[in-house]
């Protein structure tokens, strides 16, 4: 299982915290109203209905699915720079 804390920051965690949610709730909304309007399903129709006619994956396993592939690149990088930010991140 993979799990990446984007909210890592010492101060003011509360106000990233609180924009963070704002901005993936937006996004979702987007996603679920795309994924109607691009494949003609009526603005009401069950959204759990649309995913398991369609098989498309829910937005929280499209982010689930970019999390984990994030994650597994960043472990397998060798860039130095990057493994430089990689263990300050790790020792804060």
């Amino acid at each position: 299982m993979c799990h990446i804390n984007f909210l890592s920051l010492e101060d003011n965690v509360g106000l990233v915290y609180q924009y963070h949610r704002q901005v993936v709730t937006k996004l979702r909304s987007c996603y679920n109203k795309c994924i109607k309007l691009f494949l003609g399903y009526h603005r009401r129709y069950s959204l759990t209905q649309v995913f398991l006619e369609t098989g498309l994956p829910t937005f929280d396993t499209v982010m689930h699915n970019s999390a984990c592939v994030f994650a597994r690149s960043l472990q397998n990088c060798a860039n130095g720079l990057v493994q430089y930010v990689k263990v300050l991140c790790d020792n804060s």
